[in-house]
């Protein structure tokens, strides 16, 4: 059973879902990324959005060192060209119903982070075969849109983590 980690600061939602995934105290991860997130990059934003932040890509790089690997699993994949001129979303079996049901299995059947857009900045949480540990020291709730929509939680992408 993993330990329910709070966050340290307000943008550290991404690191401490990583940390509940490894099993390993979010303190020693933001040791071993070698920053805590704060510098301010974006000076024109809010609180916490204005926050360099922890980018999946170091998170990934973290769990690789410590024996896990990490596959991304969009809930909307986007095709875009190169040009930059527009995407479109890729719907499983064409409905956007069918992938809400593919990442619904997804989160009930493999744990690792769960990323997305908050009520005002984007969010992450920890997820466990469907449960749902929030870095906001939040109750833990099961993982459905609907749920994730009460709480102003919207997800976007899974990182399944998985022993190497």
């Amino acid at each position: 059973m993993r330990t329910h980690q709070t966050k340290p600061n307000r943008w550290s939602c991404s690191i401490t879902a990583a940390a509940m995934a490894l099993n390993i105290p979010v303190a020693q991860l933001i040791e071993r990324i070698g920053h805590d997130g704060s510098e301010i990059v974006f000076p024109e934003l809010p609180e916490p959005a204005c926050r360099r932040g922890f980018h999946s890509q170091e998170i990934i790089h973290l769990a690789w060192g410590l024996d896990c690997s990490v596959t991304p699993m969009e809930l909307f994949p986007m095709i875009a060209p190169l040009n930059g001129t527009g995407s479109i979303p890729v719907f499983f079996d064409g409905s956007q119903d069918r992938n809400w049901e593919r990442f619904d299995f997804i989160i009930n059947h493999t744990e690792g982070v769960l990323e997305g857009m908050g009520k005002a900045s984007r969010h992450a949480v920890y997820y466990d075969h469907g449960l749902i540990y929030d870095p906001d020291g939040k109750p833990t709730y099961q993982f459905s849109k609907e749920a994730c929509t009460e709480r102003d939680f919207y997800p976007q992408r899974a990182l399944i983590f998985h022993d190497r």
